[in-house]
């Protein structure tokens, strides 16, 4: 069997895999939390506790950082770089262009500012309910919907990953790393 590290996750060694599969599997409740911190709900105080003792981990950590905040820092970073940079906007007028590079950018500023959160380092002065502001006029209006839209289905997806990447606590590290390679064949 080929490591999954080389074939389907290259940003990912198969220890930061199996630190998924350990916090992550079948573990809804963590990821109900993460959500919360995400979408800035509030927490209680042993959610809060949930975040502070699950985060302290610098694995975890690292892990989070090169999932919500890559970065382009050597060639396995850039072949699985994530979909922030797919903005298709050659065929519009640069005005029209510039409401989405401005989405993207509100979009990326706030899930990196939520990474922060999470990992206790920042209190955060981006607020999602302000990407719901109807007095901005029309093109900032525009441009926060959409920065709305995207954070929703960006930390919807990654946690998704991370779920399936995790799979289940009766599956062990070996047959994970086989389920991960398999599907990355079909």
């Amino acid at each position: 069997m080929k490591s999954v590290e080389k074939q389907n996750h290259p940003r990912f060694t198969n220890d930061e895999l199996g630190i998924i599969k350990d916090v992550f599997a079948e573990n809804d409740e963590l990821i109900r939390v993460c959500y919360r911190v995400f979408f800035q709900l509030p927490l209680t105080a042993i959610e809060k506790e949930i975040v502070k003792r699950t985060f302290q981990d610098v694995d975890l950590r690292s892990i989070f950082d090169k999932l919500f905040c890559p970065r382009l820092e050597n060639e396995q970073t850039f072949l699985g770089i994530d979909d922030w940079y797919d903005l298709q906007f050659t065929e519009k007028p640069l005005n029209e262009a510039m409401l989405f590079i401005k989405a993207r950018l509100m979009a990326i500023e706030y899930v990196t500012q939520q990474v922060g959160v999470l990992f206790g380092e920042t209190e955060g002065t981006c607020k999602f309910s302000s990407l719901l502001d109807m007095k901005a006029n029309d093109g900032m209006r525009f441009s926060k919907l959409v920065a709305r839209k995207e954070i929703i289905n960006k930390v919807r997806g990654l946690f998704g990953t991370l779920q399936v990447w995790a799979g289940t606590k009766k599956e062990n590290k070996a047959e994970m790393m086989k389920r991960l390679f398999d599907n990355s064949n079909k």
